[in-house]
């Protein structure tokens, strides 16, 4: 907290002053890229950007006060660490959920000779599926699209339950990325509450081979309500249609992998919660096809949501 009132009084003390925000320092975080959205779920309304002791100064801003000429500041960011392939974690601000895009250069042997397509787009999410990705180029430019879902619903034990009173706040931070290709949030940020869909767009304007482009990217995150699972039930059967084996799956990371039984045709999902039971049915995969992936959403203690798969192979 002491950082954030520190800051807090030196912006009052500009703006009595008389002062407007200036263009940030050449080269720092003013020039970075959005690229997509790190949400956070707390309880109550709590800032824990201000008050993380990871966060550090990342360039300057500038303002204009009168009678003082510019003014400096230091931005503060909080930089990300590397958690495994594709996986970023914000320090001190663990356990939010990921939506973003990462631009990284080609190894030189596999470029094309177009800047954008130098670059390698990865998506960085450990949402649950939206609308998936999506990348257009046209003469005027490129679009981009991607979208998640976090799912939420009752706590352990909680009885009645309803989604739009939980008391959970999702903080929805903007994430950019460094120039060697590091995400970092800012502070800026949108907090909402209840189950609900927050798009945001950006166009940015480059020059590449004498031209202008203009490149979009579109960025979305929908909160869902989703049931407790209790009990999750895989049944196969033969061409006859006969059961040959049933079992109950134990509901915790990893799932267990299911094995297809010799003359299997086809398999029973069943999902059973408060909420009644959700049936799906899968066939044996033919030669060269992929394994069955069934996903399912396990809630924690608090009733927040991950995506788990099912894999029947």
């Amino acid at each position: 907290m002491r950082r954030r009132a520190r800051f807090l009084w030196v912006l009052a003390a500009l703006l009595l002053a008389g002062c407007s925000l200036a263009r940030p320092e050449a080269g720092r975080q003013g020039e970075d890229p959005w690229v997509g959205f790190y949400v956070v779920p707390t309880l109550g309304h709590a800032d824990r950007f201000h008050d993380n002791p990871y966060v550090e100064r990342y360039g300057t801003a500038q303002m204009e006060a009168a009678g003082l000429g510019p003014v400096d500041f230091p931005r503060e960011v909080l930089l990300a660490v590397e958690g495994g392939p594709d996986r970023w974690i914000f320090p001190g601000m663990e356990g939010g959920y990921s939506l973003f895009l990462l631009r990284t250069p080609l190894p030189p042997e596999e470029r094309a000779g177009s800047e954008r397509l130098d670059m390698c787009v990865g998506v960085v999410s450990d949402m649950a599926p939206g609308q998936g990705l999506s990348i257009s180029s046209s003469d005027q430019g490129e679009s981009s699209a991607v979208s998640g879902v976090i799912y939420y619903g009752p706590p352990l034990d909680a009885g009645d339950w309803d989604p739009y009173g939980s008391g959970i706040v999702w903080d929805i931070y903007r994430v950019y990325q460094t120039a060697d290709g590091r995400p970092y949030l800012d502070g800026s940020c949108s907090s909402v509450g209840g189950p609900m869909t927050y798009t945001d767009e950006q166009t940015v304007t480059r020059t590449a081979d004498g031209r202008q482009y203009r490149d979009v990217l579109t960025v979305s995150v929908t909160v869902a309500a989703a049931p407790r699972l209790e009990r999750l039930v895989v049944t196969q059967f033969g061409a006859d249609n006969v059961p040959l084996r049933s079992e109950e799956l134990t509901l915790r990371e990893p799932l267990p992998e299911v094995r297809w039984e010799a003359g299997a045709a086809w398999a029973l999902v069943e999902e059973e919660s408060a909420e009644g039971t959700v049936r799906t049915v899968y066939s044996v995969p033919g030669a060269g096809e992929e394994a069955v992936s069934h996903q399912i959403i396990l809630l924690d203690g608090q009733g927040l949501g991950r995506v788990s798969y099912l894999s029947i192979s």
